[in-house]
């Protein structure tokens, strides 16, 4: 993947989207998010090439999110 690439990561523990933003930062367009709803809002409104959740979120869960992005972003890698 090259820089223009745009990684939608999903996590509530702050030190994770923090230390995930420091190792994958430099080779993507990082967009972290902290809770399934704006998870949901954001899949609706950008597009993104990888989207990587927690599977334990506040509201929509992990699985949730990426059964939505299969529908809403079919080309994105999901994790």
């Amino acid at each position: 993947m090259n820089q223009s690439a745009r990684l939608l990561l999903i996590d509530d523990e702050p030190e994770i989207l923090r230390m995930m933003h420091l190792s994958l930062g430099q080779s993507f367009q990082m967009t972290g998010l902290a809770d399934g709803h704006a998870a949901m809002q954001a899949l609706r409104s950008s597009q993104y090439d990888v989207i990587i959740a927690d599977q334990n979120l506040p509201g929509p869960s992990g699985i949730d999110i990426l059964e939505k992005a299969t529908t809403l972003q079919p080309e994105a890698i999901r994790m």
